[in-house]
């Protein structure tokens, strides 16, 4: 919770997407920071995902879900960045 987008003076305008699978203890955390939405996951095929010897899993927050979700809150910009593992 050191990271600068959740602590620093614009933190309340913060918005961050998680998936469901993400850990409760950390996104009650996370929420009494910044404004925390948790994303519905859906599966997606082995090619498109490349869930092959990469390890990375076959599930994904749909971009489309997520344009939407900020959109309908008026949201014009967006900071894309996947966490470590």
């Amino acid at each position: 919770m050191d990271a600068k987008v959740v602590s620093d003076e614009f933190a309340e305008l913060t918005t961050v997407i998680v998936s469901k699978r993400a850990p409760k203890s950390r996104v009650v955390k996370l929420a009494k920071r910044v404004n925390v939405l948790v994303a519905p996951i859906q599966k997606v095929g082995r090619a498109s995902s490349r869930a092959g010897s990469s390890g990375a899993s076959p599930h994904q927050i749909s971009l489309d879900w997520i344009l939407k979700k900020l959109g309908a809150e008026n949201m014009t910009s967006l900071l894309s960045k996947a966490a470590a593992r």
